[in-house]
């Protein structure tokens, strides 16, 4: 269930602390200058997170696209048996998926 507070700081702006816990997620926060995207907010993670969707943006952060290739290429490409005519797909480990297993001639 989400929580929203009202505050103000010593400008008298308003600022709006969302909190939401749900049983079995840990507490999700967030401040919003408009109750209606506090709201909004707190409606789609709710949703998220009964759905098992929400992942936390600090989370997401962490992993990036480099790593996300050679999951793929261990979990995914190297399991399967390659078809006939086809080209094993291969990038370097250590650097930009661009630099493929095949160099160009000079």
């Amino acid at each position: 269930m989400a929580t929203i507070r009202e505050r103000k700081d010593a400008q008298g702006n308003k600022s709006y602390d969302v909190q939401i816990r749900l049983r079995g997620f840990p507490p999700q926060t967030r401040t919003f200058n408009s109750k209606t995207l506090a709201k909004q907010w707190a409606a789609q993670v709710e949703t998220d997170l009964r759905a098992g969707r929400y992942l936390q943006r600090i989370e997401a952060e962490r992993h990036t696209v480099h790593e996300m290739i050679d999951r793929y290429r261990r979990e995914v490409l190297l399991t399967r048996k390659p078809q006939r005519g086809q080209i094993k797909a291969g990038f370097s480990t250590g650097g930009h998926p661009a630099s493929a297993s095949t160099a160009l001639p000079s």
